[in-house]
């Protein structure tokens, strides 16, 4: 499971609206156990707080971009759930994928060109 959600990371680096995965690595911890470890960009709030601190639009243009950028949460979701990823000889496999727990507080703001830090640190021990 790990190999194929680092490979999925690898292949929606260029896909705008996901959070990017800055680097992966594995720690023994134990001699039957295996630490497996993603550092993801930096999310300056989520959805539920952008919904908390922002009035919602009144101006045709305000609800305009506000509507833009749910489809592009949109979007971006389509990406995770059918991802194509080439492979070494011309080919490409897809991977039908799932977010697994799809709400506001799991939709983060990354600002465009902030410096980029740890999101989340996700350690899943799993037996050798």
């Amino acid at each position: 499971m790990y190999e194929v959600e680092t490979r999925a990371y690898r292949a929606l680096e260029t896909t705008d609206g996901t959070v990017q995965c800055l680097g992966f690595w594995t720690f023994k911890t134990a001699p039957d156990k295996i630490e497996y470890h993603l550092l993801l960009e930096w999310g300056t709030y989520d959805l539920a707080d952008f919904f908390r601190l922002y009035p919602s639009p009144t101006t045709t243009e305000g609800i305009l971009q506000f509507w833009k950028g749910l489809l592009s949460i949109v979007h971006a979701l389509s990406k995770i759930h059918t991802l194509e990823v080439p492979n070494d000889d011309h080919t490409k496999t897809i991977y039908y994928g799932w977010h697994g727990d799809l709400k506001p507080g799991n939709i983060l703001y990354c600002e465009e060109g902030a410096k980029k830090g740890v999101s989340s640190l996700s350690c899943c021990p799993v037996p050798l």
